[in-house]
């Protein structure tokens, strides 16, 4: 019996909904608090490692599950066996849902890579809603108040 890790599927139409909303990042505590324009039904961010390979998203949309997502440009660590039903790209990323569940790798048509995403520097960290996301020189950490959530790099995908 060989593992298997489920496949994550985030809808092209909520990735692309939630890009074309209003974010207003914050100053806060040496770090970055988001919030969006409160007239918005939805929440979002998204950002990116210094060095561009790391895309992130953050999705707290009310009605629809909340989610941090990381997918990595490059990628050199294991690869899990792409699963029989998955008919897109297998791609490098991690997803921490805000009930604390956690996926690697994700069976997606579209992609977070954006190269106009803002640039989150090493040491500072991204709050919206239940997630925090912090970037340093060894990869990018996203999870919720639990501290259930993952650690994406150049080598790895580490769930926490």
């Amino acid at each position: 019996m060989k593992n298997s890790i489920p496949a994550v599927r985030i809808s092209g139409a909520l990735r692309r909904r939630a890009a074309i909303l209003v974010v207003v990042a914050l100053v806060s505590f040496g770090g970055l608090s988001v919030r969006a324009d409160p007239t918005l039904a939805a929440d979002t961010v998204t950002f990116q490692s210094p060095t561009g390979n790391v895309h992130c998203f953050i999705s707290t949309t009310a009605g629809e599950p909340h989610f941090a997502t990381c997918e990595l440009r490059d990628y050199t660590g294991k690869v899990p066996t792409r699963p029989s039903d998955c008919d897109l790209d297998w791609v490098p990323e991690a997803t921490v849902f805000g009930n604390g569940k956690v996926f690697v790798f994700g069976c997606q048509g579209d992609t977070n890579v954006n190269p106009s995403n803002m640039k989150l520097a090493y040491g500072k960290s991204i709050k919206a809603g239940e997630f925090t996301c912090t970037s340093a020189v060894t990869g990018m950490t996203c999870k919720v108040k639990s501290g259930r959530g993952f650690v994406v790099s150049k080598a790895s995908i580490k769930k926490l």
